[in-house]
């Protein structure tokens, strides 16, 4: 039997790309493994989400780390005041208007839709440009509640804020409390 030499050109850089095969796919299947760790654990957050949109009543596990988020979250949100108002566009609004739009329209809307707690975690104010006629409404109103409903009404005819009325479809039933408050809201209702 003869012996071949392979020349020294042929196996080194042989030996080389099969090393680097070896090395790559290695590395590749750790990528693919990490790759499938990752899509495990966002079917595991979908899982959860869908239970949340199919049961709003039942409150899934969460895994240790949001846990602790969230608590901190509850934490940060005994230190906010809600609603959160904002004036829009900002810097066009003068201190007088501010306060009596806070008199006359936001503290009798959170007042007459607060059930214990506060329903509305944002109002948005929006002064309306062009609004000049005394006909014309010169606010627009957006709301947010907790619940992530968005609402929205016109309000602001005249020169001055008027008392914000609500609109009750079946009646508005006013509290002792909000009576006792708003009598000027009341007595525009009942007339």
């Amino acid at each position: 039997m003869r012996k071949v030499a392979i020349p020294l050109f042929i196996v080194v850089p042989s030996l080389i790309i099969f090393v680097l095969y070896v090395l790559e796919t290695s590395d590749l299947k750790k990528q693919i493994k990490n790759s499938n760790k990752k899509v495990v654990d966002l079917n595991e957050r979908l899982i959860i989400l869908e239970e949340v949109i199919n049961n709003s009543n039942v409150q899934p596990e969460l895994p240790k780390e949001e846990v602790r988020e969230k608590d901190n979250e509850e934490d940060n949100q005994e230190n906010f005041n809600f609603p959160f108002i904002n004036f829009v566009p900002e810097g066009i609004f003068e201190d007088i208007e501010k306060e009596q739009l806070q008199e006359r329209l936001i503290d009798p809307f959170i007042d007459f839709y607060n059930d214990g707690e506060n329903l509305y975690i944002a109002i948005i104010i929006e002064k309306l440009q062009g609004a000049d006629d005394e006909d014309d409404f010169k606010y627009d109103i957006q709301t947010l509640d907790r619940y992530g409903h968005y609402g929205g009404f016109l309000y602001g005819e005249g020169d001055e804020p008027e008392w914000w009325l609500p609109d009750c479809l079946d009646g508005c039933e006013f509290t002792e409390e909000f009576e006792d408050k708003y009598p000027e809201i009341v007595d525009e209702y009942q007339d």
